[in-house]
């Protein structure tokens, strides 16, 4: 009985374990995953890619060559952590909780965090010997089942792999054996931090180790990895990527050994930032073949992404000269990468494993590499958002290359597709059927939700090229985008946004919408409702444009004012009353409850309001606002910005700096060989005799290319010729200046005059030849000045007083400064600016003062009173700061006519100018208006002094003009009625607002590292930026446009443009009488044309006795309006009769643009067509006349050696129908127009007439 029992218990082993035998090798047979992923690789950072020719990848592209290639994969979300942990879990960045990087290492708290396992855990579950070797950055917890992974925390639960810190090892032994100064902080925030020497484009060149950048306001970022370019000084055994080649070699070994299949992930660190390769790799590829995107200097204007990755913070990304260290860098990394790939491949060969392992090549996003000026990913464009993607598996799965798009979510699914595993269903789909071509994709999304709602948080991609961004907000249009890849594959043309035709696109944004929304359904998103019911292109809005009405008006007064909008809906606005505007005052200023429209307004169409009002019987100030309704829709009113209007006995001409704003004028700027009679540099340099780089004394350089007087100086341009400089005391310096004031309706200047220097006779010609400049440029270009007395460095020492009296008395009657309409005036009074009272420690005195202020107010002749505008201390009105503090000047200040504080330098940043508005302009605001004084805040662009005192190069970063309307905004938030602006000129301190240079190419060679240029913050300026901004301010000064906190112009310089419609004229042009005309033109470009700046203007014969036709005053045409330009002709005196071109263009200014009118001939005639007598026409003979076909046969005997003939047929009525020329024979074969009706017609051939029935 044993021996049996033995037996069949020996039997029974042996089954067990020959069943055991065949489970193992069932096991192994089973396929082994090799999972490689890449750190912030785009999708053209491939050989086989064909983008950069010139880039090395054989390794990659062979798998491409041999393996299922994806053209069009993106990530599912542009940031590392998100970006991994949907690749594990194969859930959703909402679903599986990880929205941030942070979130890797703690569970953020909002619901699901990664509560499900990973494709990892789920095969190792299965059977599966699972390694991962490099960065992880995912939540820890789905590590658990790993064989070989530790890893330790911090007290913040932030993880540190075990391969880190054996590299860390590494480098702290090299570092002892070479010297190498490190400490333990240094390696576990940057690797290499002590071990690389820094290319040009990182923060820290040439300025040591612990430099920090600064961020916009001035406080010192701190540094991180994206900050490190240059060449890293270790052997290429010691480089990152070759450890962890190494650490994969060991894992292939030891799963070679096992009974079981294995799931092996290799996660490569590069070529993510710090971009520092060794030899090698380092500029393997010569800077000078790098291509630079031309999206480099995409000026973002109407990108939801104009403030991402901190680019305004890093002009050097917008730097071509500096990316091309990066990109260098970056492609050198990825060839190092891929050399390391094809060693683990050999290893997998070697052990005979290949033919049965499943590769996966991707990256979880890719890397701006300064495309539209940026670094880094965390954006859904291309170079962000589209990636690589390779699936190679031997006999399953053939050569193909996969054009729809798809997302790295399905990879999970994918993974247990092919490795024949059950799982539950996650959020992605499997690609198997698509790589076998059973399947075609529509469209991919990408989630981003790092910072809620205030970035776009979708991105959908099209098979056919369209993408749409969005975000999950219910009314933030700025963050809407959408691209047409086919058109404009660099994206720099968002189509929505302030795109004046963004509801053409209606079609597609559905389309794409609809996809997102059956995205979101199928993924279980909360948010699916919210897109579904989000109204991306608003259909039923309207946009206000302007209005134009004087802000001082005369009592009991009739006058026209235009108020206009844009038609933003979908829909034609129709004539009649559906439409209204409404009067929202109690102020009666027109009979009318309503005004309706009195013609259709087309989608996208701007429309003006013509409005006559009557002015109230009674002196004060008066509310002036509009709505515009819609009463058979549920849309938002649109209001006008609400106006305080004076009307009194006072007229605009007595108070022109009410709602004006005026600009701080130097002057100053000499030349050593002007005619100043100096012979030395004055202003431009810190030494009066050399005008080198070394003696700079001013931080920006003015854009000399409109200076027709200039000054060499000791510096060189890139080209070879020297650099130049005007000179202030030349009058075309001046006119200049003045024509800049002009064209971008800066209404004029304070012209400074520094009361010290006078004293000197040379200085006080040069002070009057510039007074004489203003006063004629000012006339030249109808602008206006006044002048402002400087009186720092003028001692009290009871001489002051008739030291500014005498002066102003001497330009009054010499240089006859008031008698000029270009000068500014008050409450009826000539304005004179004395800046300086009441400044601490400088000697001044009480009873000075009030001498003077008696003198302009009650003492003086007449002729000489003036209102006083004061330039006084910011602490004037409790006598604090840098006010006197002595009694008596509080009453002074409050005897001034207007009150106006420096403020240049008091504040440098969001946060302390908006505490200067709650501190200073409002309180003061309050004061001013108790005491009926008038009150002038002053407004700055920026402020930098390198060069003249020594400071910071850059102190107050100008942020692309953000500085300066920020404190506009303020100031007319808080109710201001004047601005003045620090300064046209100021480029010592750098407040000038004037054309400069804009970037560092373009300066002098010697001067770049010396000078600011306009885009040093990283934004597109132009030359005349800040002179346009300026513009911009007076429009919402003056109520014009509505008041906006953000800048409402675009960096791109106005577009004018105009699409000819129609015209009416009559063939015959009566001489001596008044011929009415109709032109038609649509405005087209992107600047709404204003009267005064905007008229039609004749190309033909200039015949006429006017050849432009003007806007009404206040009139305004918005883009995409069309304007009828109706008048009367009259013809010139001494015409005789003959023919006419008549044809007309647009002009803004004196430049034509837009479509020409079609160019119509037309007869000059004493008398009118239809008098002519039958005699006129006997020289034409037409038949069959009545004509019984549509064929007329004329016969002439016209002598002519022209070989063409004007023909015209017009209406018994002389209007013109049809006109062409045709050849010059005895006899003409005329085919009739199919356009017109059976009737009598009037035919032309040249100057004769004869008339036909067309039957």
């Amino acid at each position: 009985m044993k021996k049996i029992y033995y037996q069949t218990v020996t039997l029974a082993f042996c089954c067990f374990f020959i069943s055991l035998s065949l489970f193992a090798q069932e096991d192994k047979e089973k396929p082994n995953l090799l999972f490689i992923m890449t750190d912030q690789q785009r999708f053209d950072a491939l050989g086989k890619a064909g983008k950069f020719d010139f880039l090395k990848t054989p390794t990659l592209d062979k798998l491409a060559d041999e393996g299922a290639y994806f053209t069009n994969a993106y990530t599912p979300c542009s940031v590392c952590g998100p970006a991994r942990t949907v690749i594990l879990t194969g859930q959703t960045v909402e679903n599986n909780g990880v929205r941030r990087n942070d979130d890797a290492y703690s569970n953020p708290n909002e619901g699901n965090y990664c509560d499900l396992p990973s494709f990892d855990q789920v095969l190792i579950d299965n059977g599966y010997y699972g390694e991962y070797i490099g960065k992880y950055h995912s939540p820890i917890h789905l590590s658990e089942g790993y064989s070989e992974f530790k890893y330790s925390t911090n007290t913040q639960n932030v993880y540190t792999l075990q391969d880190k810190k054996e590299y860390n090892d590494l480098l702290k032994q090299y570092a002892n054996d070479h010297g190498i100064k490190i400490n333990e902080d240094d390696l576990m925030s940057s690797f290499f931090k002590n071990f690389y020497t820094p290319d040009p484009i990182d923060s820290r060149y040439k300025k040591g180790e612990d430099y920090l950048r600064p961020d916009l306001n001035g406080n010192p970022m701190p540094k991180t990895q994206p900050d490190e370019h240059g060449k890293l000084n270790l052997p290429q055994e010691m480089s990152l990527t070759y450890h962890q080649t190494q650490k994969v070699k060991e894992a292939l070994a030891r799963a070679s050994k096992q009974e079981k299949p294995f799931n092996i992930t290799i996660s490569y660190f590069f070529p993510h930032a710090p971009m520092l390769p060794t030899d090698p790799w380092y500029q393997m590829y010569p800077l000078e073949d790098m291509p630079i995107s031309e999206s480099i200097n995409d000026n973002m204007e109407n990108s939801p992404y104009i403030k991402s990755n901190k680019r305004l913070n890093m002009p050097e990304y917008s730097d071509p000269e500096m990316v091309k260290y990066m990109m260098s860098n970056y492609f050198g990394l990825i060839t190092e990468v891929d050399y390391f790939i094809n060693e683990i491949l050999k290893d997998l060969e070697e052990y005979g494993m290949d033919e049965n392992t499943l590769i996966i090549f991707t990256s979880d996003h890719g890397e701006m590499l300064g495309s539209h000026g940026m670094r880094e990913k965390n954006v859904f464009y291309e170079e962000s958002a589209h990636i690589p993607l390779i699936i190679w598996y031997p006999n399953k799965i053939k050569p193909t290359k996969i054009d729809s798009p798809v997302s790295l979510i399905d990879l999970y699914p994918t993974i247990m597709d092919y490795l024949e595993v059950d799982d539950e269903l996650r959020d992605g789909a499997s690609l198997k059927d698509v790589i076998e071509e059973k399947e075609k994709r529509t469209y991919a999304v990408t989630e981003w939700d790092y910072h809620g709602d205030t970035q776009p948080n979708y991105m959908v991609i099209t098979d056919d090229g369209w993408k749409l961004i969005t975000s999950y907000a219910a009314n933030k249009p700025e963050l809407n985008a959408l691209y047409n890849l086919n058109d404009d594959p660099l994206e720099m043309k968002n189509l929505l946004g302030t795109n004046p035709n963004r509801f053409s696109y209606k079609s597609q944004v559905d389309r794409l919408q609809g996809y997102l929304v059956e995205w979101l359904e199928n993924t279980g998103s909360s948010r699916a409702n919210i897109i579904k019911n989000k109204e991306i292109l608003s259909s039923n809005s309207a946009t206000f444009i302007s209005q134009s009405v004087p802000h001082t008006l005369s009592l009991d007064t009739t006058l026209n004012v235009h108020i206009s909008f844009q038609n933003n809906t979908g829909q034609t606005w129709k004539k009649g009353n559906e439409i209204q505007l409404k009067n929202m005052t109690n102020t009666y200023w027109t009979n009318l409850t309503s005004i309706q429209l009195e013609e259709d307004v087309e989608p996208l169409q701007g429309y003006t309001f013509t409005l006559e009002i009557t002015t109230p019987t009674k002196s004060g100030e008066y509310d002036f606002q509009w709505k515009l309704t819609n009463k058979t829709s549920n849309w938002n009113d649109v209001l006008t910005p609400k106006m305080r209007l004076s009307v009194g006995e006072n007229t605009i001409d007595e108070n022109q700096l009410t709602y004006k704003m005026m600009m701080g004028y130097q002057g100053w700027f000499l030349a050593k060989e002007d005619n100043s009679g100096f012979n030395k540099w004055k202003h431009w340099f810190t030494s009066n005799e050399l005008s080198s780089a070394d003696h700079l004394g001013f931080d920006y350089y003015p854009d000399m290319s409109e200076y027709t007087d200039t000054y060499e100086v000791d510096m060189t341009m890139k080209n070879g010729e020297s650099a130049t400089l005007f000179s202030s005391h030349d009058l075309s310096t001046t006119m200049k200046h003045f024509e800049w004031m002009k064209t971008y309706d800066i209404y004029g200047v304070y012209l400074q005059r520094f009361l010290n220097p006078l004293s000197d006779p040379k200085m006080f010609k040069v002070r009057n030849d510039i007074l004489e400049n203003v006063k004629e440029a000012s006339k030249t270009h109808q602008r206006h000045f006044a002048v402002m007395y400087d009186i720092s460095g003028t001692a009290d020492d009871g001489q002051l007083f008739d030291k500014l009296i005498a002066d102003w008395e001497y330009i009054v009657d010499q240089h006859e400064i008031l008698e000029q309409e270009s000068y500014v005036r008050q409450e009826g009074k000539p304005v004179i600016g004395i800046w300086g009272i009441g400044f601490k420690d400088r000697g001044l005195k009480v009873e000075t003062f009030q001498k003077i202020i008696d003198y302009f107010h009650k003492d003086a002749d007449p002729k000489y009173q003036a209102y006083i505008l004061g330039g006084v201390p910011d602490g004037w009105r409790n006598l604090s700061r840098s006010s006197a503090q002595e009694e008596g000047w509080a009453d002074i200040y409050r005897q001034l006519d207007m009150i106006s504080p420096w403020s240049v330098g008091r504040y440098n940043n969001d946060a302390s100018i908006d505490k200067w508005n709650t501190e200073y302009i409002q309180p003061d605001l309050t004061e001013c208006n108790k005491a009926e004084i008038d009150y002038m805040p002053v407004v700055w662009p920026g402020f930098s002094w390198l060069n003249i005192k020594q400071g910071e190069l850059n102190q107050i970063p100008r942020n692309g003009g953000q500085f300066y309307w920020k404190q506009v905004y303020n100031a007319l938030n808080s109710g201001s009625r004047f601005l003045y602006v620090a300064m046209f000129d100021e480029v010592d301190e750098g407040t000038a607002m004037f054309k400069m240079v804009t970037n560092r190419e373009d300066l002098p060679v010697e001067a770049k590292d010396r000078i600011v240029t306009l885009d040093m913050d990283g934004y597109p300026c132009e030359n005349d930026w800040y002179l346009r901004l300026a513009g911009a301010s007076q429009d919402m000064l003056e109520g014009k446009v509505a008041l906006s906190e953000n800048i409402p112009i675009s960096f791109a310089s106005p577009y004018y443009q105009a699409e000819f419609i129609s015209q009416d004229v009559n063939s015959t042009i009566q001489i001596g009488k008044s011929n009415a005309i109709q032109v038609k033109m649509k405005n087209t470009g992107t600047t709404t044309w204003t009267s005064g700046e905007v008229h039609l203007g004749n190309v033909g014969d200039h015949f006429w006795t006017e050849n432009k036709v003007y806007l009404k005053v206040g009139e305004v045409v918005a883009p995409n309006q069309v304007q009828s330009f109706e008048f009367d002709l009259e013809v010139s005196e001494g015409i005789k009769e003959g023919e006419a071109n008549f044809q007309w263009q647009m002009y803004q200014s004196d430049s034509a643009f837009g479509d020409l009118s079609e160019n119509i001939i037309v007869d000059l005639q004493h008398s009118d067509l239809l008098s002519i007598d039958e005699d006129h026409t006997i020289h034409l003979n037409a038949y069959p006349n009545p004509t019984n076909g549509n064929v007329l046969y004329i016969e002439h005997n016209i002598t002519s050696s022209e070989k063409q003939l004007p023909i015209a047929i017009y209406n018994t009525q002389g209007k013109l129908l049809y006109h062409s020329s045709i050849t010059n024979t005895s006899k003409i074969t005329l085919p009739i127009p199919s356009t017109l009706p059976h009737g009598m017609y009037l035919l032309r051939i040249k100057g004769l007439i004869i008339r036909f029935v067309y039957s």
